[in-house]
Formats: C-alpha cells, structure tokens, sequence
C-alpha cells in the first residue's frame, strides 16, 4: 500500500508532457503572364493579411462546420511583416499555426485583384508547405489539409500537394 501511494505521489509531481504548438504554413504564389511559364512572386510584393479563427481545444471544427458557422469569430488579424505569426522570406509566406486553430483566412492582394484562401486543418505541432506555388488569382479559394494529398513521407515539414487548392463551393 505504501509502495502504491509513493508510485502515485512521484506521478502527480513529474512533470506532464507539454503540448507542442509550434506548427507553420510556408505557402508562395506564382502568376503567369501570356504563355510564358509562371514566375514565382515576391512575398514582399504581395499585400498578405492573415485572420486566426479558434475552434473547441477539444474538438477542432471540421471544415464543412468552420464554414456554415457563423458564430465563429476571428481571434485577430495580422498584416505581413507586423507580428510573429506572419512572415516573409522571398517568395515565402509563412505563418504560424498554433494550437486550437480551426481556420486560417488569408487575403492576399496585389495591386487591384483581390485573393482569398482559406486553410482548414493546418497541423498545430509541425512545420508545413506546399509542393508547388499556388498560382494568384482573384476570388475565393480553400485548402483542407486533412483531405489533401501528403506528398512527403515521416519527417518534418509535411509537404502536402498545392493542386488540393480548389476554388470555395467545389
């Protein structure tokens, strides 16, 4: 019985292993002119503001959820370059994810044309990116990383496929 009460005492005081929380989403964005091939854009050239939507801690929202709810509220906004979440490095943006996101709407602009995507299920924990730039074009756009194709094995950063980019309502 002491044993048992001793086993238990040092398992309430060893410390409880931590919840990592430090996932990003590295994405670039190319754009075509006439028929020559697509040239990657210049992060620093692209208008990027990122809104952080959270979902239960318990039970993140799936996608088809995040986007009927309307009582889902944006837990800030950022503008590329003014916080820690978003970032640029050439033609990168990255963003971290953190824990708790539900969604993640980015709204890219360049010049008069507007963007939008909408990232559903970005792992909270690991570093992500995508295999390819998306290409930039105005509308609406979404990324569901839970059904989108992993293109990497094991390892850190997951890469996931950019065609999984579909335009919103597909």
């Amino acid at each position: 019985m002491v044993r048992l009460l001793f086993t238990v005492a040092l398992l309430a005081v060893s410390p409880a292993a931590a919840q990592t929380c430090g996932g990003s989403l590295r994405v670039e964005f190319s754009e075509a002119k006439g028929r020559s091939s697509p040239r990657v854009l210049r992060a620093r050239d692209l208008d990027v503001t990122a809104a952080y939507f959270l979902g239960d801690p318990n039970g993140l929202l799936t996608a088809d959820e995040a986007r009927r709810d309307p009582a889902i509220d944006a837990d800030g906004t950022e503008a590329l370059g003014a916080g820690a979440r978003l970032s640029a490095s050439g033609a990168a943006v990255r963003v971290r994810t953190g824990c708790g996101l539900a969604l993640l709407h980015l709204r890219i602009r360049r010049g008069q044309r507007t963007m939008t995507l909408d990232v559903y299920r970005a792992p909270d924990h690991v570093p992500t990116a995508l295999d390819a730039p998306i290409p930039f074009r105005p509308g609406r756009y979404v990324l569901d990383l839970e059904t989108a194709r992993r293109v990497s094995e094991g390892g850190s950063p997951r890469v996931y496929s950019a065609s999984a980019v579909r335009p919103a309502g597909e």
